[in-house]
């Protein structure tokens, strides 16, 4: 009888069983080889990792050890060590600083009782390059060090034709960091207005590049300038240009504070952070720690205050990198803040080029003097690097493939999976794919109340929110739009320690510690939450999903080419550049291509000057990496040379070639008008000429709507192809290939349950990989039609799924027959034979592989039932007399039984409702219902529990119900634990803690106005049927 989870358990024992293999091999991606043991049982490595906030060293050691059991038994597989500032005057106190302060001595002793008892456990340890964000260390305490961030300002002044200057430097007209900050000048030049459109203030002032000169070398030592501007009919501009200290800072995290943020684009600024650890924070025992546990050195976002960043050596790196000098250009960058936008002033033909030039020697700078200092010295001491890269100008995905783990986050990257295949093209072209992380889950307003599943929102929502808002409160929502991207390592923001020091402020009182306050952003893992026992569930159905999503390969139809800086014209905290367009177009998750089926990953101008870019095997570039059947330039009309011609000739080797929309019409940078342009336009012109030609492979189409259409033409077809007329195009992929099996996660990106039957690559058995249950289930139904597998599926808004083809099953043990059509529910298998699901009374019809036809009748099928009468018992948790942080001070009270009665729609009354709108905790629902005698063997019901507040787990019967999703409750499967007669069915649901911390800190957070069994519940009765034997 097919029965839910246990519908084939044993059989998938059995099956998977030949297959675990003594010494377990390792994949691109570091992650153990796929078998059946491990897919129940994640291993570390692969699961998800907690960013643990500790109020600097103000810890005790047996709380420390607590946490990591309270994560281990969770279902973690590493923390994040993050150094956050104590709030108040505590935290502020120059001795409790000098003791607890990030660097201390009792810092270091902090940290070698972390690595000695996570190792211990088998965890991994991070640890956050220093404290809070973005990176400064105690040693950088001077607005004047040569290590710390610095910008460039300018002084300006207009002046009549003709006249003279004689007269001290215009200053700049404000500085963040006071008059007496040091400036060191750069270069003074003037220009004349080139249009009457040149105004005093405001605006951005048109000047004659022609007309720019140097007078650097006429500045008095006193700081004077006498300068004749020449005759004319044009006003003059004289610009002083200045470096100084950026002055942005971070304050009471140590001894030494204030500590400035460091050069990320100088040697100083890491050679600081590498020398203060070697100096104050590795003790001989720590180093040995490290050493014998996995660890990386972490850095979140870069986070810059605005302003155009800048260091002492630019000017001599940007001339030996671009070929120029940046003097007489440089007021394109006065005004332009930390994108370099346009800004004061312009050049009418070149302005846009040479900021261009500033953003990538900006990015080359923070790559070879950032974030390269940082991976030798991590590797020196035997960690690896884990770093975001986001927040500046930068060539993102060029950057990515420069940390051991590059990192993203939804906040900024707002939820798109697109963002994150950015990140992803660093990660999965090298030669070993690392894995790629993600930092999730900082939801505004987030704190005690954020769900795991929750409703469902569509990814242009998410970037259509305001910053912090990409979406709604539930966190697997955000995480599946990740993995949707390629994300295969999750970081949970975060877990707190329990309490900040007594008198600090709220977070020294009930419930305790979160990121900032009892109703900032992001949820406080941890035992306090009610629901935190439901995250074991959660994270090892997460560990699954993460390690099916590191077997083998990627495996993508479309390279799609790109170069920019940031993620589609994003700067820092995703402040869009003003008047940047982007030099790259990004396609939508709803393009035509993916509306289409067709999967795609970005390539970069670094990755196709490697000798693997020439790699070709029977028209697929990149076989044994990404495996791409097509190249698509989307709209491209700024491009290397370089890049087309590498390009070009990949194509000459028979990859299809797609240019959609604008052709390249010029080169990035000053290069362009050196020549560049016209041996792009060369080039173009040559791909014209190959496009005539009858063999050819080279398409120019208009947009995107006809490059699905000319890919078709040329024989490209995705590996997961919708069926022709299938309406929905909501699910997303992502394909992994072993060498003898492709695994694929399925995302349904839409707000309604999708069913659509895909044609996947692949050849073999396809089976499911059941996340929440650790089950492997070969399916019932399918169609093999050569190297592909049809298959239909239905998935809920914003779930995931997996699905496997190929052998890691024992082909011996899976249905010899199996159905390749029918008009009933499902096929699935009972290990005997197939049976045939439906829910619903009538004639069925399946088809089965054999050819053979059977005919199915279904009578008397039970209807629909709402389950309308429950009663509810609540745990309510709030602090106790005490006041005390924690759950040792948690009062969990339960309170006398409530009879609970739906409404006309079927629908339960909240907590609220109920009498209890400032109740947070467990509640226990209870219901009964009775099956007529005829209930059979073949008989089974679904249970529909519509809309919980939150995380729930069922009893039918006294015996548990399998794990389900969160997301999708509209199935889960009861069937085998349902009788004839009296049956009882029991809902513990766990609720977010927001509206209890509310009414006992009174601190005006907006309280939840739905927690509980909401439903509509109802029991929906199906019937299995042996399809012969």
């Amino acid at each position: 009888m097919m029965r839910g989870s246990s519908f084939t358990l044993k059989l998938a024992l059995m099956i998977c069983a030949g297959h675990v293999s003594s010494a377990i091999a390792q994949n691109a991606s570091g992650a153990p080889s796929l078998n059946a043991d491990i897919f129940r049982n994640p291993p570390a490595s692969v699961r998800p990792i907690y960013r643990w906030w500790l109020p600097l060293a103000a810890v005790e050691e047996d709380e420390l050890r607590r946490e990591i059991d309270q994560m281990v038994q969770a279902g973690a597989g590493g923390v994040e060590i993050a150094a956050m500032p104590v709030p108040g005057e505590t935290g502020s106190d120059p001795a409790f600083l000098k003791d607890n302060g990030f660097g201390s001595s009792r810092w270091s002793r902090t940290l070698e009782t972390i690595f000695d008892h996570a190792g211990g456990k088998g965890l991994r340890v991070d640890v956050m390059v220093g404290p809070h964000w973005p990176t400064s260390v105690p040693s950088v305490s001077s607005l004047d060090d040569p290590a710390a961030q610095q910008q460039l300002v300018a002084g300006y002044a207009r002046i009549a034709p003709g006249q003279r200057w004689t007269a001290a430097l215009p200053l700049p007209a404000k500085s963040s960091t006071g008059a007496d900050t040091r400036r060191t000048l750069v270069a003074v030049l003037a220009a004349r207005c080139a249009t009457d459109a040149c105004p005093e203030t405001g605006g951005t002032r048109m000047i004659d590049r022609q007309s720019v000169q140097d007078l650097t070398a006429k500045v008095a030592k006193d700081g004077t300038l006498s300068w004749n501007a020449p005759a004319g009919a044009d006003p003059w501009w004289v610009i002083a240009l200045y470096q100084v200290p950026d002055g942005q800072k971070l304050e009471n995290l140590s001894a030494s504070t204030p500590n400035y943020v460091i050069d990320h684009i100088g040697p100083a600024g890491a050679r600081a952070v590498t020398d203060f650890y070697d100096r104050s924070i590795l003790t001989p025992r720590l180093r040995s720690l490290i050493r014998t546990n996995k660890s990386s050195l972490f850095e979140d976002s870069f986070e810059p205050s605005e302003g155009l960043k800048w260091t002492s050596t630019f000017l001599a790196e940007f001339k030996r990198r671009r070929g120029y000098s940046l003097t007489p250009y440089l007021p394109l960058l006065v005004g332009g803040g930390v994108g370099a936008r346009k800004g004061f002033f312009d050049y009418a033909d070149t302005g846009e080029r040479v900021r261009e030039d500033y953003r990538q020697t900006f990015s080359d700078l923070y790559g070879d003097n950032h974030m390269k200092p940082y991976a030798r010295w991590a590797h020196g001491v035997g960690m690896t690097t884990r770093l975001q890269v986001e927040g500046g100008p930068m060539e993102i995905a060029d950057l990515a493939a420069l940390p051991d783990i590059p990192e993203g986050e939804n906040r900024n990257f707002l939820n798109n999976p697109e963002l994150f295949k950015v990140i992803g093209t660093g990660a999965q072209l090298r030669l070993m794919e690392a894995p790629l992380s993600t930092e999730c889950c900082p939801i505004q307003a987030g704190t005690w109340a954020t769900t795991a599943g929750g409703k469902p929102f569509t990814i242009a929502q998410g970037t259509g929110a305001p910053f912090g808002q990409a979406g709604n409160d539930a966190n697997l929502n955000w995480v599946y739009k990740a993995y949707a991207g390629g994300v295969n390592q999750l970081v949970w923001h975060g877990f707190p320690y329990i309490a900040t020091p007594e008198g600090s402020g709220v977070r020294s009182r009930w419930p305790g510690n979160s990121f900032d306050g009892n109703k900032e952003f992001s949820e406080a893992f941890g035992p306090r939450m009610p629901q935190w026992p439901d995250y074991r569930l959660i994270n090892d159905h997460l560990a699954r999903l993460q390690l099916v999503m590191r077997q083998g390969r990627p495996r993508y139809d479309i390279a799609v080419f790109w170069h920019d800086f940031g993620v589609k014209g994003i700067a820092p905290n995703v402040t869009a550049f003003t008047g940047y367009p982007g030099l790259s177009k990004m396609p939508s998750t709803t393009s035509p291509l993916a509306a289409a089926g067709f999967t795609h990953q970005y390539v970069s101008p670094s990755y196709l000057t490697r000798s693997t870019a020439r790699d070709v095997r029977n028209a697929v570039w990149m076989p044994h990496r990404m495996g791409f059947k097509a190249i698509l330039l989307n709209d491209q009309a700024v491009m290397p040379v370089d890049s087309l011609r590498r390009i070009r000739d990949v194509a000459r080797l028979g990859v299809p070639l797609i240019i959609a929309g604008r052709v390249p019409e010029r080169t990035p940078g000053l290069a362009g008008k050196r020549g560049g342009d016209a041996e792009l336009a060369r080039l173009v012109a040559e791909l014209r000429t190959l496009a005539q030609r009858s063999d050819a492979r080279v398409r120019f189409v208009a947009d995107e709507a006809e490059a699905s259409v000319a890919l078709a033409g040329l024989g490209v077809e995705p590996a997961a192809a919708r069926a022709p007329g299938d309406g929905s195009s909501d699910i997303l992929t992502v394909r992994r290939q072993t060498a003898d099996t492709d695994y694929y996660l399925l995302f349904n990106q839409g707000t309604q349950t999708t069913s659509e039957t895909l044609s996947f690559a692949g050849t073999g058995i396809p089976f499911e990989l059941n996340s929440w249950t650790g089950e492997i289930l070969p399916l019932g139904l399918y169609e093999q039609t050569g190297g592909a597998v049809r298959i239909p599926i239905t998935l809920a808004a914003n779930d995931v799924k997996l699905i496997g083809i190929g052998r890691p099953l024992d082909l011996k043990s899976s249905p010899a027959i199996h159905a390749v059509a029918t008009t009933g529910h499902t096929i699935g298998s009972d290990g005997a034979g197939l049976v045939l699901r439906a829910d619903r009374s009538g004639h069925f019809q399946t088809k089965l592989s054999n050819g053979k036809v059977v005919q199915t009748r279904v009578q008397a099928l039970l209807p629909p039932m709402p389950l309308d009468r429950w009663t509810l018992g609540i745990e309510s948790w709030t602090a106790d007399h005490t006041g005390l942080p924690g759950l040792d001070h948690t009062r969990r009270q339960r309170l006398p039984d409530l009879p609970v009665k739906a409404g006309a729609d079927h629908s339960l009354p909240g907590w609220s409702a109920l009498g209890h709108p400032d109740k947070a905790g467990r509640g226990f629902y209870t219901a009964d219902i009775q099956l007529p005698a005829s209930w059979s063997k073949g008989d089974g019901a679904w249970l529909d529990l519509g809309q919980v507040v939150d995380t729930f787990r069922l009893t039918v019967n006294g015996m548990a119900v399998p794990p389900s999703s969160y997301q999708d409750t509209s199935r889960i499967d009861i069937g085998p634990l349902l009788r004839a007669g009296a049956n009882r069915i029991e809902v513990r649901v766990a609720t977010p803690l927001r509206n209890a911390v509310e009414a006992a800190t009174k601190e005006g957070a907006k309280m939840l106005k739905q927690v509980g069994l909401i439903g509509p519940v109802i029991l929906r009765p199906y019937r299995d049927v042996a399809l012969g034997r």
